[in-house]
């Protein structure tokens, strides 16, 4: 479902004219410039200049972070991996199946047998994989039932791509197992298995 958004989404970039757009996703914040909402595999920009209603950009203001949210309205040009969106509409996705878990998952995490100085900072969307201190790899995490490859892992799997990268080579983990204090994630493209990461920051 995912790869057939994207492949939908790429369509609309040709034309410099806004498209419909009618669809799920996730607040990720606001400042003065206006909001950022991830959808469908994109983080898209609705800027606080008057296009998108006060009232639409208030109430993503007063949002809680990575609330599901239905959205529509007009989405303009797309580039690699961002849009801007001019919202008409906005409500809350209240059968979300992502929204806590996702929530859940922030802070830091460390690989319980990983000897090297490696870990993984999840923050809102973005999962960055950290090597001795320094951030070796950002990528955006898309969250549904199947990869986005349509692999069907069971659960919730998690897919991890590079902004602006082929949707088709995301990893896939299926999140097997979540407390306070660890987190067991199953590589389902790859050849690492089961990993099981201890927090190591909130």
């Amino acid at each position: 479902m995912i790869r057939k958004l994207l492949i939908a989404f790429s369509l609309l970039a040709f034309p410099a004219l806004a498209e419909p757009f009618s669809h799920s996703g996730y607040t990720l914040g606001c400042d003065e410039a206006g909001c950022t909402v991830y959808s469908a595999g994109f983080l898209l920009t609705v800027a606080n200049d008057g296009s998108t209603p006060a009232r639409i950009i208030s109430k993503l203001a007063n949002m809680e972070a990575l609330t599901a949210v239905n959205l529509k309205g007009d989405l303009g040009e797309l580039g690699d991996s961002s849009a801007p969106l001019t919202l008409t509409g906005l409500s809350v996705k209240t059968d979300d199946l992502y929204q806590d878990t996702l929530r859940y998952i922030q802070g830091g995490w460390k690989p319980k047998a990983e000897e090297a100085p490696f870990s993984v900072q999840i923050n809102g969307l973005q999962w960055q994989e950290v090597t001795g201190g320094e951030v070796t790899a950002t990528l955006l995490i898309s969250p549904g039932d199947a990869c986005a490859d349509g692999t069907t892992p069971g659960g919730i799997a998690l897919s991890l791509y590079l902004m602006g990268g082929d949707p088709a080579e995301a990893a896939c983990w299926q999140v097997e197992y979540a407390t306070d204090t660890e987190l067991d994630l199953r590589d389902f493209k790859g050849d690492q298995g089961q990993v099981a990461f201890e927090r190591v920051s909130n």
